[in-house]
């Protein structure tokens, strides 16, 4: 079976959009390369782990408030399922990855 990777950015405090549903703010960020990956969202990987499909989440963690807006992942997955693989520094983003244990 293939590995299913949910890879998405989040503010610091843990808002994917800002409260005019805008990602505007992820694009005035400095990156540490040419890259920007925005993939999926936060309700269809909420579904892939309610099927039991989900094994790893990549989190891109900004150094921006926005105060409100769409959470990141409207799905609760406990502690006790993730476990911390890797964690990057690129420029000012960090970029944390998680192991998901399957339920």
């Amino acid at each position: 079976m293939p590995k299913v990777t949910y890879f998405t950015a989040t503010s610091l405090d843990g808002f994917i959009a800002d409260e005019n549903s805008s990602l505007d703010w992820l694009f005035e960020t400095p990156h540490g390369d040419d890259e920007i990956w925005l993939v999926g969202g936060g309700d269809l990987v909420g579904q892939f782990d309610d099927a039991g499909l989900l094994d790893e989440v990549v989190a891109g963690i900004c150094p921006v408030t926005l105060g409100a807006g769409a959470p990141l992942l409207p799905r609760r997955i406990t502690s006790k399922r993730m476990r911390v693989i890797d964690v990057l520094q690129t420029g000012e983003q960090v970029q944390i990855r998680y192991r998901i244990a399957r339920p």
